[in-house]
């Protein structure tokens, strides 16, 4: 049995990241070793060997240009500076909306994904239950 629902819980993830890697407009997801990572099946104390990364596809701005030599500091080099500094503190700006924005959107869809299996997996135990049920009340005895 735990052999079994292993085996569902990589396969349900595989899938899953498949088909989130394949749809996902926004960030890039890397699978380095086969299994899910948050699948520790009870009374198993070792989790499956998986590392799951999630990299943004924004790109990261460079530096400012800041010079820090103190000797012939003029007041036009300062202003080039800060100048400099505001447009790098902008580009960071738009980055780290760029990064959470992906990071929303991939998350909307693995939530989704899973959300989507789940209620397909909750769906069939459903329809065995019931067919369990009426098997048990047809034998029932008259």
């Amino acid at each position: 049995m735990k052999n079994r629902y292993r085996s569902v819980v990589c396969s349900l993830l595989f899938i899953s990241i498949t088909v989130f890697y394949e749809t996902t407009n926004a960030g890039e997801l890397t699978l380095n070793k086969v299994g899910f990572p948050f699948a520790v099946i009870r009374n198993d104390p070792s989790p499956l060997p998986t590392e799951i990364r999630w990299k943004s596809r924004c790109t990261k701005p460079f530096h400012s240009s800041i010079y820090f030599s103190t000797v012939n500091r003029s007041v036009d080099s300062y202003n080039r500076d800060v100048r400099n500094f505001n447009t790098y503190l902008n580009e960071v700006d738009t980055y780290r909306a760029c990064v959470r924005n992906e990071a929303e959107s991939d998350a909307r869809v693995v939530a989704e994904i899973f959300g989507d299996a789940a209620d397909k997996l909750l769906a069939e135990a459903d329809i065995e239950l019931n067919r369990q049920r009426m098997t048990l009340q047809s034998l029932l005895p008259r």
